[in-house]
């Protein structure tokens, strides 16, 4: 079929209406590029399987669907030895494999019951056509072809919180952060010793802390910057004050940076 003919039918805009309906982005990609097709058979088997979603979503127990954040751009890296996934990447691959295992569940729990004599609106729909049973015994074993990915959804969303998306706070971790506390407690100890020190008074520019490069530093008169001990690490522009990390500071900020760095390894 020709661009005018489907102008004239107005497909694109039919196509992008229902689009809007698609739970994933990877679904309206997917609806937005298919065109219509000429094989009489394949439109015949994609009405019935499309009449029996529609029996299956007006059942007593519909199967459950649900969306999750594109997966494509990065699905391909798993297939590299030794990647690994941001966190909301790994999250958006949890919500998909939910998403699938949701689908073939239900598929599953239809197949049990269909002989077991349990009545519900889609059973009594089908009766005894056999277009019908046909129809529905097509979505039950296409949703059943989907691969069981419960386990991956389970070792993901024992990681990450299924609700927030955040790293959940796991024994591996937890050490981890309660020392990285501990160490950032130390440092606003030491440097509020000096800030709160009245014999440094007339050298400290400001008795506020600030950071230079991710590290906890105090403001010193450039002229006084001998009364301390420690690295300087910048110097204002009129000259007249220089950023100091105190010796003792710079042990525990080095020992910040190594558990933080931990953290995130450990993490990866």
């Amino acid at each position: 079929m020709n661009q005018r003919s489907l102008d004239i039918l107005e497909y694109p805009r039919i196509r992008e209406e229902i689009a809007g309906f698609c739970m994933s982005e990877e679904g309206r990609h997917a609806l937005m590029s298919a065109e219509p097709l000429c094989d009489s058979q394949e439109i015949e088997r994609r009405k019935t399987l499309g009449r029996a979603w529609m029996r299956a979503l007006s059942a007593e127990t519909p199967p459950r669907l649900t969306g999750w954040p594109a997966i494509s751009s990065f699905i391909t890296a798993l297939k590299v030895e030794g990647a690994s996934l941001h966190t909301e990447e790994c999250y958006a691959l949890g919500l998909f494999c939910a998403s699938s295992n949701g689908l073939r569940e239900w598929a599953s729990m239809r197949e049990k019951n269909s002989g077991s004599g349990r009545i519900d609106v889609l059973s009594q729909t089908a009766g005894t056509d056999p277009l019908v049973q046909g129809g529905d015994a097509l979505l039950v074993t296409s949703l059943l072809a989907l691969p069981d990915l419960s386990l991956a959804e389970q070792a993901i969303f024992r990681i990450i919180d299924r609700n927030t998306g955040e790293i959940r706070d796991l024994p591996e971790l937890r050490a981890i952060r309660q020392e990285i506390r501990k160490i950032r407690q130390d440092i606003d100890r030491l440097v509020g010793s000096y800030l709160s020190d009245d014999s440094l008074k007339t050298a400290l520019q400001s008795n506020l802390p600030t950071v230079r490069d991710g590290r906890q530093v105090i403001a010193v008169r450039a002229n006084y910057k001998g009364r301390i001990k420690g690295i300087v690490h910048e110097v204002s522009q009129s000259g007249q004050t220089v950023y100091l990390e105190p010796t003792d500071v710079v042990d525990r900020n080095n020992d910040l940076v190594s558990e933080e760095s931990r953290l995130a390894r450990e993490i990866a």
